[in-house]
């Protein structure tokens, strides 16, 4: 298990120079690659208390909704 566990998204509009954060997710670990598609951002997670159980997410960037996807890797 992992202490203090976060993972964040962060997007920039202007090339790098300012940041915003829009997720942070407490007890996960992002693992991988992750893919734009169709203004949402997809990849897997780890859940930090169990790192065998790794979901699919989807982060929309329009309406800022992070989920779970129900499916398991």
């Amino acid at each position: 298990m992992y202490s203090e566990t976060n993972s964040f998204i962060f997007r920039t509009t202007d090339g790098g120079k300012n940041w915003k954060q829009f997720f942070s997710g407490n007890g996960y670990l992002f693992s991988g690659y992750a893919i734009l598609y169709n203004n949402a951002i997809y990849g897997y997670i780890k859940n930090a208390e169990d790192i065998a159980k790794n979901n699919l997410f989807k982060f929309d960037l329009t309406t800022q909704e992070f989920k779970l996807l129900d499916f398991n890797i």
